[in-house]
């Protein structure tokens, strides 16, 4: 678990293949508090803006989408060189103090289904009471 890695108050764990962690991720799983929670707010309104369509996990509208860099842009050929693999990422507010995002490296995207993992992980997850 890193602590504070995606901005203050923010929480991570990542999964691989191998359980090395040398090895990079496979799933990462990022879980935003307090005030970086508007953060990711304002990241979903932006794929919003960029043409990106919401679906809807637990009851929740969400972002699953593939982005490039700087974070925060969906994937282009501006950005993500053409035929490059790119990540996967699914991303909601949980309630007002927390929003929750995944991410599948673009490795393990090539080897599953990305968007029903992705979806299906979402799904399971339950923030404590």
């Amino acid at each position: 678990m890193l602590s504070d890695s995606f901005g203050h108050t923010s929480d991570s764990t990542a999964w691989n293949e191998s359980g090395k962690l040398t090895d990079g991720y496979g799933l990462q799983v990022i879980v935003y508090g307090g005030k970086a929670v508007e953060r990711v707010s304002e990241r979903m309104a932006g794929y919003g803006e960029q043409g990106a369509e919401p679906i809807v996990i637990r009851g929740k509208e969400a972002y699953l989408v593939s982005v490039g860099e700087p974070p925060g842009e969906l994937a282009n050929d501006k950005n993500t060189p053409s035929g490059e693999p790119r990540a996967r990422v699914l991303t909601w507010i949980e309630n007002p103090g927390l929003a929750i995002e995944l991410l599948m490296s673009p490795a393990y995207a090539k080897k599953v289904n990305a968007d029903a993992e992705l979806k299906k992980i979402a799904n399971a997850l339950r923030p404590a009471e």
